[in-house]
């Protein structure tokens, strides 16, 4: 697998972040255009989101829901949804899973985003998506 410098230094600052999950499972998401990050999200015990229960809260709804939050401020107006919503199809969600045995040479795993996940990014209209 090749990797440039951007996607490294994008996976070391989320494995930071990873690393403050209280779940014995270490994920984090991130939004970034090119190689500025934007918000963060990690996983955790919550397990409501905005009307809807889940197990556990996942790293990459948390993210979306950071940054959708941010941007929406209570303004819900739909011609500002659409706007926003143009603004994900740029970003590129990032989602990770630290390793937890430190015997490993490998520091990540796999991340792949559940069924529910891809649905909620696919109607957010992210393009871009990149998982360890």
């Amino acid at each position: 697998m090749i990797t440039s410098n951007k996607h490294d230094n994008i996976c070391s600052k989320m494995l930071e972040h990873a690393s403050l999950s209280k779940i014995r499972c270490k994920h984090c998401a991130c939004l970034a255009i090119g190689c500025k990050i934007i918000t963060y999200g990690i996983n955790n015990d919550r397990t409501k989101w905005n009307h809807e229960l889940y197990c556990c809260s996942h790293s990459e709804i948390q993210c979306l829901y950071n940054w959708w939050n941010r941007q929406i401020k209570g303004n819900t107006n739909r011609y500002r949804i659409k706007e926003i919503k143009k603004k994900l199809k740029r970003m590129t969600l990032y989602i990770i899973r630290k390793s937890r045995d430190p015997n490993l040479n490998q520091v990540f795993t796999n991340s792949m985003p559940c069924h529910l996940c891809l649905s909620k990014i696919k109607s957010m209209n992210i393009k871009k998506i990149i998982f360890s």
